[in-house]
């Protein structure tokens, strides 16, 4: 077959020229051929047609499916759907009942139905952010505020790398018991400050705390959006206010350099020194950026 062909040569070129090993699917879509780059890990191709994709997909557990995330399979395994065909034989109207429209793409993708384009060029970004789960559950305001720092922290250097200034932030929360929501606010004045995003961010949260009903927090997850380039036209302004804010820009700017240079935890607050959450690094991990246009 050509295509196993060209895929054990790409296969071939990777180990050759840099000594690692591939895997690679091959399907006649994205979904079904990244199923098949899990199949035969760490070095194999593997082919799946229209006529095998019940013999070969099917009996694969539930999360090995793109987008079952282990709170959408704890969801599925408490209605009997352990594998991807269970979820292909669910049907999309119970799905969708039960996981909403991502209930019903889970179920497209079981069927080897996504149609989505393979393009050659990224689409332009939606928005950038960081969600992390923290090293234990976060009981009280000051943990609740460490999580928020670490999370602003990455996704206003993230702005500043892509030059982006955020006029949205959007916060994630997830508690103990995986119940989750997520809020959004307008700021003031487009922004890549992590103090004015983590600012705004604890607003959100004190605002939506009831919708928690108290129960500690698991997860934290930041977003900037509704962006804009960083360099767009802004009148120049003399009010202290105004000025503080510049040099707030450039004493993040310097805290970059020093990172790119150094390393993450070269420079750090000190409210976040002594403790557990401060020696996260969303920067380099928990990545959800960026996010774009579908």
């Amino acid at each position: 077959m050509l295509f196993r062909s060209v895929a054990d040569e790409i296969r071939s070129s990777v180990y050759r020229e840099l000594g690692i090993t591939a895997s690679i699917g091959v399907s006649y879509s994205k979904i079904v051929a990244k199923l098949g780059s899990d199949y035969r890990k760490p070095n194999g191709t593997t082919v799946i047609r229209r006529d095998n994709l019940k013999g070969m997909v099917w009996p694969l557990p539930a999360k090995d499916l793109f987008f079952v995330g282990p709170a959408t399979n704890q969801k599925l395994q408490k209605h009997g759907i352990i594998t991807i065909g269970d979820i292909a034989n669910a049907g999309s109207a119970m799905l969708r009942s039960l996981l909403g429209k991502n209930g019903e793409t889970i179920w497209e993708y079981a069927n080897g139905l996504d149609t989505s384009l393979v393009v050659d060029k990224p689409s332009p970004i939606k928005s950038i952010g960081n969600r992390a789960t923290y090293p234990r559950d976060l009981y009280i305001a000051d943990e609740i505020k460490a999580g928020f720092w670490v999370l602003s922290e990455a996704v206003a250097r993230r702005l500043r790398l892509h030059e982006f200034k955020a006029q949205t932030v959007s916060i994630y929360i997830r508690d103990k018991h995986l119940n989750s929501c997520e809020r959004q606010m307008k700021v003031r004045r487009p922004t890549q400050l992590a103090h004015e995003i983590m600012e705004t961010a604890l607003a959100l949260f004190n605002a939506n705390r009831n919708f928690l009903s108290g129960a500690p927090v698991r997860s934290l997850g930041i977003k900037g959006m509704n962006l804009q380039a960083a360099n767009k036209y802004t009148q120049l302004s003399f009010l202290p206010e105004e000025m503080k804010r510049q040099k707030w820009e450039a004493i993040e700017l310097a805290m970059d350099e020093v990172r790119e240079r150094i390393g993450h935890f070269a420079i750090q607050r000190g409210s976040l020194m002594l403790d557990a959450i401060g020696k996260i690094n969303p920067f380099d991990d928990h990545t959800i950026h960026p996010v774009p246009y579908q």
